[in-house]
């Protein structure tokens, strides 16, 4: 394969799959601002272990596959850790109280509360958790979602709301 031809699959693969893939690994649990950086990753192993003339059933798939892996692996790497200065003794000083008022706590219960969230709308009726994934999470319009998943919007209303009166009901809003 040519390298024009090479660089110009990759550039194609990359405007197809960048949005969503970014979407799908910040839900996944990849913080915002390192999505772009993951999602690099994610491009770059599938350059590295596939071919790019693959049909595009396949290479979502494969590039889905990619994204979890590396959200697990952020996941697992990825330390909330402070560089204290031995210059500064104050700042080390504000740095360990900081981890002495429950802050650490509340990031706990916040992540228990968002994978508790998650879990709810994995165990969605497809339909519903569908529709939940795209209009909310992937934040596409109605006539996107209705496009994408074809429905109508009506049917599309109904579903919207049933799974938020679901969800409602399961994970206790307030």
């Amino acid at each position: 394969m040519q390298r024009d031809e090479e660089h110009q699959l990759l550039l194609s693969l990359y405007e197809t799959y960048q949005k969503d893939l970014s979407k799908f690994i910040i839900y996944r649990g990849v913080a915002a601002n390192d999505a772009e950086d993951v999602v690099q990753s994610i491009f770059y192993a599938y350059y590295r272990n596939y071919d790019l003339t693959l049909p595009e059933e396949e290479k979502t798939k494969i590039l889905l596959t990619i994204a979890k892996t590396k959200a697990i692996d952020y996941y697992r790497t990825k330390k909330d850790v402070d560089v204290l200065s031995i210059d500064n003794i104050y700042g080390e000083m504000e740095a360990m109280a900081k981890y002495q008022t429950g802050d650490g706590l509340q990031k706990i219960i916040h992540d228990e509360q968002c994978y508790e969230i998650r879990e709810i709308i994995h165990n969605l009726k497809p339909e519903w958790r569908d529709v939940i994934i795209e209009y909310v999470v992937c934040g596409r319009s109605t006539e996107e979602v209705c496009e994408k998943l074809g429905i109508s919007e009506n049917v599309l209303r109904t579903r919207l709301c049933r799974a938020k009166q679901y969800l409602r009901a399961k994970y206790h809003f307030k």
